[in-house]
């Protein structure tokens, strides 16, 4: 999944109101509540470099499931 592939996903799981459920965000690997950053270090997760960011993001690498 490339970078624009993962915004579309990240969008079409968009509540109408316009946010993201726990169950929707879990789903892309990012904890509940989010942390700020969160979609800026999805977005860049995709290439599996794992960077520092996701950590703090909360987020675990949807390729590997390494929080780095």
């Amino acid at each position: 999944m490339n970078r624009e592939q993962m915004e579309a996903k990240i969008e079409s799981l968009k509540t109408p109101a316009g946010g993201w459920t726990k169950a929707s965000l879990a789903s892309l690997g990012v904890s509940w509540p989010p942390k700020q950053g969160w979609k800026r270090a999805l977005l860049d997760s995709v290439s599996c470099e794992h960077k520092w960011y996701m950590r703090d993001a909360g987020i675990t690498c949807i390729k590997c499931g390494t929080v780095e």
